[in-house]
């Protein structure tokens, strides 16, 4: 596994960040063989064209999503994350990544999917 700086596991966090605020997932720096998983898809997406069709499938639905706070240590990232929804929603989660190098080998994503329904009665 290659070594990628502090300020590189930085810079591509917040490229996969705006890969789904701006709605370009080709932005998204994966790996080819990157893993994705998270409360919205049942079982683990593998590969970079699989995580950016899902990216372009949930980007349309989100305004924002912004890092509230990053951990780096070594070739992982962990961030608690806020989301605005495009109905000016807001919710708070996680999202961990692992890196080969400069590119992102796996995304887990946390966040109680209940809010999604919330006051929508």
């Amino acid at each position: 596994m290659n070594q990628c700086t502090r300020e590189k596991i930085l810079q591509q966090v917040n490229r996969y960040l705006d890969s789904i605020s701006k709605n370009e997932p080709a932005l998204a720096p994966l790996a080819a063989d990157a893993v994705y998983g998270g409360p919205m898809v049942p079982t683990d997406l593998r590969g970079a064209a699989a995580i950016r069709q899902y990216l372009g499938e949930i980007a349309p639905f989100i305004a924002q999503v912004s890092a509230l706070h990053t951990v780096i240590d070594d070739n992982s990232a962990a961030i608690i994350i806020e989301i605005t929804g495009i109905r000016s929603r807001c919710w708070r989660g996680s999202m961990f990544f692992e890196f080969d190098g400069d590119l992102i080998r796996s995304v887990q994503v946390f966040f109680d999917t209940r809010l999604l329904m919330q006051d929508m009665a």
